[in-house]
């Protein structure tokens, strides 16, 4: 049976919205641990985007962008 960390995996490199309680979070999947699920922030007006580490006990849903 495959876990959610490994079906996250699979989308590595993949533009996704991850949504967590109060927030939505857009980037690019950088990596899946056991633990974490890292996004690298795509750039705004503002300067470069953040690198994120989400706790995966803390996702409620993942989309996965075209």
């Amino acid at each position: 049976m495959v876990t959610f960390q490994e079906m996250l995996a699979s989308f590595t490199g993949r533009t996704v919205e991850v949504l967590v309680p109060n927030a939505v979070f857009e980037g690019t999947l950088q990596s899946v641990t056991s633990a974490f699920v890292v996004i690298q922030e795509n750039p705004t007006t503002y300067g470069p985007g953040n690198t994120l580490n989400i706790p995966i006990s803390s996702i409620i849903a993942v989309r996965v962008l075209v």
